[in-house]
């Protein structure tokens, strides 16, 4: 049986909501990692679990009006818990996070974070682009 990750991304952020330090390796990042193995399904599970306990606070600004929950998704993401793909599962999906409350908020204060992250895909793209040309004048010679 699989571990329920939502609900124990849910407990995770319960304890101290204003923070991310669960996030890191050597707290719980690590054995999220473990447990959901790289299946994007399972990461989705770990956002919906953010989405749904922030929602659930009525999700929290820290002092300067940033909202907590795009924290996380950042957190989530830079110690490699949360792939691009498995964020953008989640920004995507129109079922199964639209019956969690609260993904139309969650997106709205995630609005910059994915933002960054688009502008992340297209310089890979162009970086792409750059190596194709680049292998088709290396063709040419």
């Amino acid at each position: 049986m699989s571990p329920d990750l939502r609900a124990l991304t849910k407990a995770l952020i319960s304890v101290k909501p204003d923070s991310i330090e669960w996030t890191k390796k050597n707290e719980y990042g690590a054995a999220l990692v473990a447990l959901h193995n790289n299946d994007i399904d399972k990461q989705f599970q770990i956002l919906l679990g953010v989405q749904d306990q922030y929602h659930s606070i009525g999700f929290p600004k820290d002092d300067k009006g940033q909202g907590y929950v795009q924290a996380c998704f950042k957190a989530l993401y830079l110690n490699e818990i949360v792939s691009d793909e498995g964020q953008q599962f989640w920004r995507n999906d129109e079922h199964l996070s639209e019956k969690v409350p609260g993904k139309v908020d969650a997106l709205v204060q995630c609005n910059a974070w994915f933002s960054f992250l688009d502008s992340l895909d297209e310089e890979d793209d162009e970086s792409d682009e750059e190596d194709n040309i680049d292998d088709e004048d290396d063709d040419e010679d």
